[in-house]
């Protein structure tokens, strides 16, 4: 999942901190998910992200 978020963010010239802002989220949650460091995420949280990326839970997460 991490590796999907960095590409879609870099792809798009986002920083971490820019992305994290529009998803709502901190930039450690996000730096923690990208990094594989966090994998019991809260289903908010994924649903943020992936409305950000404009994709579904399930791409998110496969």
């Amino acid at each position: 999942m991490g590796e999907k978020i960095i590409a879609w963010r870099t792809a798009r010239g986002l920083s971490m901190s820019q992305f994290a802002e529009l998803a709502g989220v901190s930039k450690q949650t996000l730096s923690y998910i990208e990094s594989g460091k966090r994998t019991n995420i809260q289903a908010g949280t994924l649903k943020k992200i992936a409305a950000v990326m404009g994709c579904t839970l399930d791409f998110l997460v496969a």
